[in-house]
């Protein structure tokens, strides 16, 4: 892949991404956020001087995350109680089952 058009990093570097954001920020939003401002970033760049579209990408990410963890919104924002990431729950499998039932019984709905 010699370089990618504006909108090809989207579909194959975009769960990489992803991936690589929530595993420093572990927030799936936050992780959302920064890889859409990466896009925005990406979309401002002069393509044509670089040859390792992929890299620079998560040179991007990497440092939009270090920015987000030092940012003053972020440490407003902590929560100070034990860490548990999010899941990510597709389809209607067991895991999401649990989930529905347990959330059902902390609301009393069901």
């Amino acid at each position: 892949m010699d370089h990618l058009s504006p909108d090809l990093p989207s579909f194959e570097l975009r769960p990489q991404l992803l991936r690589l954001a929530y595993r420093m920020l572990g927030s799936v939003a936050d992780a959302e956020d920064v890889v859409q401002d990466a896009y925005v970033r990406w979309l401002g760049i002069d393509r044509g001087s670089v040859r390792e579209p992929a890299a620079l990408l998560r040179t991007i990410v990497t440092r939009l995350c270090l920015n987000e963890l030092k940012s003053a919104r972020r440490k407003r924002e902590s929560y100070v109680g034990p860490w548990l990431p999010e899941g990510h729950h597709r389809g209607n499998g067991p895991a999401r089952t649990a989930c529905t039932r347990l959330q059902n019984l902390a609301f009393g709905s069901g």
